[in-house]
């Protein structure tokens, strides 16, 4: 039997972009079995399997490591390392190594850093993670009438994640005053505390219709969801290496260029996509939106 171990990063931002090549290796091994009992002799060992060792705050993501349904992969959460000749015919490890080895060769194309991983791992994935084996069950909106106007409720319009704090008020007060229609939210809030819980983030993320911000998991996310994304970058570089131009709905804003001012202009160009269906939709002044229980619990420290 054909059999691959592989080792998955431990924060949630190098999982997903992990995600994205693993993915595409998994449906690369199904193929090619299937491919082997159709014309034996030619291909690769028509029986194989995959072991994922990975934290266990990952498990949310078993379906979508799971290609195909004839193969399960299994699932090693016990958190044992080795790597002993013999246990398996191929490891892979993404760690701190192998993401600066994608780093470099992504850098000489000026591509995503997941070029990078499928170029170590012989895959071939997008920038983006596939999700739908998540089964993310889309946002609903509906219309109410109230004292014969009908207005539109459900989940806010806009989560604005800050970056600089004068630019951030700035920008959160243009949305206010010239788009009242539009619930936009700020959250100000440490990242890092909610990547730890991965399935209450990715819902959380997804109750937005755009989100805005610097670099994160939360951004990356959105993109994932078809979300609109206002992406920020402070370099080229950085922008090339983990921005997903080309993505419908996307945009970066790269460099020195993330004053108020100017993201109004990047605004200005995508707004009519979130234009409420309802032109007397009535405006919500919240600060942040009431986040899951989960999460909740943990910021209590519970």
């Amino acid at each position: 039997m054909d059999s691959t171990c592989c080792t998955m990063p431990s924060t949630l931002y190098e999982f997903l972009q992990a995600m994205c090549a693993i993915q595409d290796y998994s449906l690369q091994v199904a193929v090619g079995a299937q491919r082997e009992l159709k014309d034996p002799g030619k291909h690769r060992d028509p029986h194989y399997q995959i072991t994922f060792r990975m934290s266990e705050k990952f498990k949310y993501f078993e379906p979508a490591l799971r290609v195909v349904h004839d193969n399960i992969p299994i699932f090693d959460y016990t958190g044992w390392d080795e790597q002993q000749r013999g246990d398996y015919d191929c490891y892979i490890r993404f760690d701190a190594d192998m993401f600066e080895r994608a780093k470099s060769i992504s850098q000489l194309s000026g591509s995503h850093i997941t070029v990078g991983l499928n170029h170590l791992i012989g895959s071939g994935s997008g920038p983006l993670p596939v999700l739908n084996a998540l089964q993310i069950p889309p946002v609903q909106r509906t219309l109410t009438p109230v004292g014969g106007k009908s207005f539109e409720i459900g989940p806010p319009d806009i989560l604005v994640l800050p970056w600089d704090s004068v630019e951030t008020e700035r920008f959160i007060s243009f949305l206010r005053t010239n788009y009242p229609a539009l619930d936009t939210i700020y959250d100000a809030r440490d990242i890092k505390i909610y990547e730890e819980m991965p399935e209450s983030l990715i819902q959380y993320v997804n109750h937005y219709r755009c989100v805005i911000g610097p670099r994160c998991s939360y951004t990356y996310i959105a993109a994932a969801l078809k979300k609109t994304v206002i992406e920020l970058f402070s370099s080229n570089e950085e922008g090339r290496l983990y921005g997903v131009a080309g993505t419908p709905n996307y945009t970066a804003v790269v460099g020195q260029k993330h004053t108020a001012a100017y993201l109004w202009v990047v605004w200005e160009g995508i707004v009519k996509c979130l234009e409420p269906t309802s032109s007397t939709k009535s405006p919500v002044d919240k600060t942040v939106l009431e986040i899951p229980e989960s999460i909740a619990e943990a910021a209590n420290g519970k």
